[in-house]
């Protein structure tokens, strides 16, 4: 049998690594870890549990819960100076106010991220922030600035093997590419992320890419491919009870119907 403080430790691993694809599960393997935690007075696994639970809330829009674990989480590995640690939680945290549509306050912790990932020198985590900071511009019409920090990103991670970083990063480059009308780029863009994520089964990553080519064929009335992209994001995001994620589907689908009873 496994010593429980190596049991934890798994669980916290495990439940990182299905974050996103099964947040659910990853709530239930982290707060294994966290009761494991409390018993082997592991303040460091207890943190990382927290983390993990908060940031997987974000994903099932759990915001009141999340915003509670992260912090939480924050003021352990800044009192510790963990510094990895710390840049994802402000990364999560950049998340958290994205998602609530406070750009301002997503922007700050994206930059507070891409700042300690720099004093870390973790180049992925900086190729990381980045997208979220270009994410945020692309947001606010600032879609030159996007374009160039996203460009900046993708080319940190040229010599890395960070194949979820890229397919964020390559959304997120079809996105300020849609918003500036750069179609053909937006759609070779789109369809790069949507390769990697096929490949590699990034399953929240699917949703955002068939979004974005959605939103791209919806604006050219490319009817047949527009209703096939937009009936693989909505089943996916039902099947990951990605409820962000979905409403914007459905968003997308609302508009396209209306715009067909227009004509």
């Amino acid at each position: 049998m496994k010593d429980i403080s190596v049991q934890l430790s798994e669980w916290n691993k495990k439940a990182w690594e299905i974050n996103r694809s099964s947040p659910k599960e990853a709530i239930q393997f982290a707060t294994q870890a966290l009761s494991a935690s409390k018993i082997t007075r592991n303040e460091r696994e207890r943190a990382i549990s927290r983390f993990i639970i908060g940031t997987s809330q974000v994903w099932l829009s759990e915001y009141e819960e999340s915003i509670k674990n992260i912090h939480e989480a924050k003021i352990y590995f800044e009192k510790n100076n963990e510094i990895d640690y710390n840049a994802k939680c402000a990364y999560s945290l950049g998340t958290w106010y994205y998602y609530l549509s406070d750009y301002e306050e997503s922007l700050n912790h994206f930059i507070e991220s891409l700042n300690l990932y720099k004093e870390a020198n973790n180049i992925i985590g900086q190729a990381d922030a980045k997208n979220g900071i270009g994410s945020v511009y692309y947001e606010i019409g600032n879609y030159e600035d996007s374009l160039s920090v996203l460009k900046k990103s993708f080319e940190l991670l040229k010599d890395q093997s960070a194949e979820h970083i890229k397919a964020k990063v390559l959304h997120g480059l079809g996105k300020a590419s849609y918003h500036s009308k750069e179609y053909p780029q937006a759609e070779k863009y789109f369809l790069d992320c949507l390769k990697i994520c096929n490949k590699n089964g990034y399953l929240q990553e699917i949703v955002f890419a068939n979004e974005g080519l959605s939103n791209l064929y919806l604006a050219q009335n490319l009817n047949e491919k527009l209703n096939k992209h937009l009936n693989i994001a909505i089943k996916v995001a039902r099947d990951l009870e990605f409820k962000i994620g979905l409403a914007r589907i459905l968003f997308i689908k609302g508009k396209s119907l209306l715009d067909t009873n227009e004509k």
